[in-house]
């Protein structure tokens, strides 16, 4: 295996564990007596630009049978729309799709387990501030944001809510 089929394993692995969502185990010889359905894992997605494609692959492939993606949202909607046609090329049922002004009626609307903010780097800390204020746990990637005072922000908002804030690293070719 090369350098870069294993960064690229090891960057979708980890994002995987970002999520929340647990691997699926080799099937055992004994089936257990009740199988509980899994509930997957709503997720919507602010930012619909190149980057967020890894998020919704992953969710819509490697994780379709424990996540879901249930809205995006840009303040392009051109770019909402592709990110639609992408979820029926994946054979998924397609998310709902906001305006970048909406991003509160969306999580009001849709109720996600959590928020995935792929915007410019400059405008995370809205996004995230915001929906965990709102009561939801947020995943972004690196950098977090890109000044010490809406970093400080960010660090305040997730001590005054308890929500979780990640932060990932999408490896691009």
């Amino acid at each position: 295996m090369g350098r870069r089929t294993f960064v690229k394993n090891l960057s979708v692995a980890g994002l995987g564990l970002a999520l929340g969502l647990a691997a699926t185990a080799a099937s055992s010889k004994a089936a257990p007596a009740v199988v509980a359905p899994i509930r997957r894992r709503r997720f919507v997605i602010v930012g619909t630009g190149h980057r967020h494609e890894l998020y919704q692959n992953a969710i819509e492939k490697d994780f379709k049978d424990t996540a879901e993606l249930v809205g995006l949202c840009d303040k392009n909607p051109g770019r909402v729309k592709v990110a639609q046609e992408l979820s029926a090329k994946n054979g998924v049922a397609v998310p709902a799709g906001y305006v970048s002004a909406d991003f509160d009626k969306m999580l009001a609307d849709l109720k996600p387990d959590a928020v995935i903010v792929t915007t410019m780097c400059s405008t995370h800390h809205e996004y995230l501030v915001r929906a965990m204020e709102q009561g939801y746990d947020v995943i972004t990637e690196k950098p977090l944001t890109t000044t010490a005072e809406t970093c400080q922000k960010i660090l305040d908002t997730t001590a005054k809510t308890g929500r979780q804030c990640r932060v990932t690293f999408n490896y691009r070719s």
